[in-house]
């Protein structure tokens, strides 16, 4: 994986999927390593890059033809979004992916793509379907999803674990192809994004106590109760995540909000 003839041999047939790939940063050069080693904005859009680049990067000589560590640049330019599964991460982005299989494939495994990283976890790779554009996103559940904008480390880069990422035997792209997201996976992806959103704010601080009656001359409350019901009730729907042995069904998600609101509300009656 290291000689020049090594990362062609694995850059060349990768780039001619039709996918912007990046020579990307080695983990001994910075700790945020999972990044392009280049100034990559200018790729995230438009067309791919043209040939004349790409041989500078990976032709005789190039000048990151001994770079083993490369990337795609997900989204519209690559036509491709990944979701990334993070096995290592507390069971519950192993019991999000194993019950969307249960529910909709009789337990089989996604027909795309699929490698699995130097860390461990698995990283599937989808064309979106018409007319949806695939966010870019981390969640608490270790279910991230690299869409618009995004960047995915690819085969045969190094991990900081001193593992390689790796193509899953008879799952390399060229074998079996880039397939269209099915309709389940991208509604379960949308459901989690609006989680995810909903959860800007975090959870809610340690001992945090809403004080009554401090309001704006609008009218409006100033004590940051707001923030802290947003970030209470989010705790409310990762739980519900975390505990489900199913996908939360939209209803189910909105009654649990509902919930944790009326919780709240009850504790700020109660004495303190």
């Amino acid at each position: 994986y290291i000689s020049v003839t090594g990362v062609q041999t694995c850059a060349l047939p990768i780039c001619q999927l039709g996918w912007q790939v990046v020579p990307a940063k080695l983990p001994a050069e910075h700790q945020s390593w999972k990044r392009p080693v280049i100034p990559w904005k200018e790729y995230t859009t438009g067309a791919l890059t043209s040939d004349n680049t790409f041989s500078s990067w990976y032709g005789p000589g190039g000048q990151h033809a001994h770079r083993q560590n490369m990337g795609l640049i997900t989204g519209a330019v690559s036509q491709t979004f990944v979701l990334d599964v993070d096995l290592q991460k507390a069971g519950g982005a192993g019991l999000w992916i194993s019950a969307l299989r249960d529910q909709h494939l009789e337990g089989a495994d996604f027909e795309t793509a699929c490698q699995k990283t130097g860390g461990g976890g698995l990283q599937y790779y989808f064309r979106a379907p018409q007319g949806w554009q695939a966010p870019t996103f981390k969640s608490e559940l270790g279910i991230d999803v690299r869409g618009e904008g995004g960047f995915a480390m690819l085969p045969p880069s190094l991990h900081e674990s001193g593992r390689h990422y790796e193509w899953i035997e008879g799952r390399e792209p060229w074998a079996v192809g880039i397939n269209e997201a099915p309709p389940f996976l991208i509604e379960a992806i949308d459901r989690l994004s609006a989680a995810e959103q909903f959860l800007s704010g975090g959870e809610p601080d340690e001992g945090y106590q809403p004080q009554p009656g401090t309001r704006s001359a609008f009218g409006t409350l100033t004590d940051g109760r707001e923030s802290y019901m947003a970030r209470l009730v989010w705790a409310a729907v990762v739980d519900l995540y975390r505990e489900s042995p199913i996908i939360p069904s939209n209803e189910v998600l909105q009654e649990r909000m509902r919930e944790a609101r009326s919780e709240e509300h009850t504790s700020e009656l109660q004495p303190h």
